[in-house]
């Protein structure tokens, strides 16, 4: 009688405690498997975060480094302009000179 009592009293009371907790804390209390079906959603959710934030951080590294590559191409290109407008005016200079 007792321990089919206990047996009773174990199968009630999770139930009781739930009810008891959804009225006092106003919460939602989910069964186990669901708890879990979401815990791994959740975790999947974190993994797929994880990767985008890795896959984020290598395309501004990569974007950074083609800037500079940029950058570095743009000073060669002014300064090929610079020394080609120089190499002009000599070649002009020396076109007058060839002509008097």
């Amino acid at each position: 009688v007792i321990a089919a009592t206990l047996v009773t009293l174990v199968n009630i009371v999770p139930p009781v405690l739930t009810g008891i907790a959804r009225i006092v804390f106003k919460v939602k209390v989910l069964p186990l498997d669901e708890y879990d079906s979401l815990n791994a959603e959740l975790e999947k959710t974190k993994n797929d975060l994880d990767a985008l934030n890795g896959t984020d951080m290598k395309v501004k590294e990569e974007a950074s480094a083609n800037f500079e590559a940029f950058n570095s191409a743009k000073r060669k290109k002014d300064a090929a302009e610079e020394q080609n407008a120089a190499d002009k005016k000599k070649i002009a200079s020396l076109e007058w000179k060839v002509g008097e």
